[in-house]
């Protein structure tokens, strides 16, 4: 998504003199970049064997800046003078952060980087799967006036309506003040989140439980991490209402599949 050439002359930047800046590709073919990347978000940086990028480069490498690039531990102990891994993105799924820590190289990462776009993404999912935008558009598209959609009977309008958000960073946070002109009630499960932002957004703070019970719409938002992996698995969903929602532009890891 972002090319080597477009990262290294972005490190042109730093102004460190003398500095030997080394670039490549990890996969230039979108269809393989999507698997790929799919798989290190679900099995880490170890899923796929280093890349020779990083096995062939130079052993003075001091600091190495990726994408979604995997840098498991052995990647990490085949540049021996390194000092820092920048990641260009918010998640570090891709980064064996841990062995890094413990070999004191620092990981940088870019919060926030596609914050609007992801919460622009989620305000729209709601209203599509809502409203069955998308698939009236499809029907028209190819001659058919549809009416009948598997929510015909329930097709809910967003005013009075309870979202519930589990995970309330700065992304679950825009969803919530994007939301707020309809007039719905937001939950929101997060242990971390403080009392200052609850009030400052006018949301609920409760347990998962009683926002996976209460939600007419349940928006993830929660970091991938042990303690999140499929965190909505064959319990939570039960504990839905039949007519609710389920919304992920998080991480797929959060979802136990089988379960859904």
């Amino acid at each position: 998504m972002i090319p080597g050439k477009n990262i290294a002359e972005a490190a042109k930047e730093l102004h460190i003199k003398p500095i030997n800046i080394e670039k490549d590709d990890w996969e230039t073919e979108w269809g393989k970049l999507q698997d790929r990347r799919l798989v290190i978000e679900k099995q880490g940086p170890a899923a796929e064997p280093v890349v020779s990028q990083i096995l062939d480069a130079n052993k003075n490498t001091e600091m190495l800046i990726v994408l979604f690039c995997p840098v498991s531990k052995d990647a990490i102990d085949a540049l021996p003078n390194l000092k820092l891994i920048g990641a260009s993105r918010a998640g570090l799924e891709n980064i064996d952060v841990k062995h890094a820590t413990e070999k004191g190289v620092i990981v940088h990462n870019l919060k926030g980087r596609n914050a609007h776009a992801v919460s622009d993404f989620t305000v729209g999912l709601i209203l599509g799967e809502a409203r069955n935008i998308a698939r009236s558009h499809h029907a028209v598209k190819n001659g058919t006036w549809r009416k009948n959609f598997v929510n015909s009977d329930m097709i809910p309008e967003l005013q009075g309506k309870t979202i519930g958000l589990v995970g309330f960073g700065y992304i679950g946070q825009l969803v919530a003040q994007k939301l707020s002109g309809f007039k719905v009630n937001v939950l929101v499960s997060d242990p971390y989140v403080s009392e200052e932002v609850i009030r400052k957004y006018h949301v609920k703070k409760v347990t998962t439980e009683d926002l996976l019970k209460s939600a007419d719409f349940v928006s993830l938002h929660a970091r991938a991490s042990k303690e999140t992996k499929n965190m909505i698995g064959e319990k939570e969903l039960s504990l839905m209402k039949n007519t609710a929602y389920l919304i992920n532009t998080a991480r797929a890891g959060l979802i136990k599949e089988d379960a859904l």
